[in-house]
C-alpha cells in the first residue's frame, strides 16, 4: 500500500510540473547527405511522452481544430515516433541511403515535433477539455544534399 501511495504522489507532482513545462525545443544535426546520419533531438517533454515527429516541404500554418497550430503546411507527413524518457528528452538517429534521387537534392525538409502529455489537459474552442496536454516544438529545417 506504501508503494500505491508514493506512486500517486509522484504521478501527482509529476503531473503538476509537466502542465507548467514550457513548450519542447527540436534539433537536428548529422551529415545530410548520402550515406550519413540525420539526428533529431526533441527536449522540454513530459516525461515518458510519445514524441511525433512531422515533416512538410513548407514552413507556415496549419490550424488543426482550432486546438493548435503547426508551424508546417498541410501536407504533413508524420514520419517518426519516439517517447522521451524520464527526463522528458526523445533522440533518434535515421540512416540516409547510400544514393539518394537526384530530385531530392538541395530539398527543403521542415519538421515539427508534437507531444502528449496524459497528466495535462488542453482546452477547446467549443469549451470542451482533452483529457491530455499538447505541446509542440519550434519548427526546425534540413537540406538533403
Amino acid at each position: 500500500m506504501k508503494h500505491l501511495t508514493l506512486t500517486v504522489v509522484v504521478l501527482c507532482a509529476l503531473g503538476s510540473i509537466s502542465s507548467a513545462q514550457s513548450c519542447s525545443d527540436l534539433s537536428i544535426g548529422g551529415t545530410m547527405t548520402a550515406g550519413g546520419d540525420l539526428t533529431f533531438s526533441v527536449t522540454g517533454n513530459a516525461p515518458f511522452a510519445p514524441v511525433f515527429l512531422l515533416g512538410s516541404d513548407m514552413a507556415g500554418t496549419t490550424d488543426i481544430g482550432g486546438v493548435i497550430t503547426l508551424g508546417i503546411v498541410n501536407p504533413l507527413a508524420p514520419f517518426l515516433n519516439l517517447q522521451a524518457d524520464f527526463s522528458g528528452n526523445a533522440t533518434a538517429n535515421i540512416g540516409l541511403p547510400p544514393m539518394l534521387p537526384p530530385n531530392l537534392a538541395g530539398f527543403d525538409i521542415y519538421v515539427q515535433a508534437l507531444s502528449l502529455d496524459f497528466l495535462g489537459s488542453t482546452p477547446t474552442p467549443s469549451g470542451n477539455i482533452l483529457p491530455f496536454g499538447i505541446c509542440l516544438s519550434d519548427v526546425e529545417s534540413f537540406q538533403l544534399n
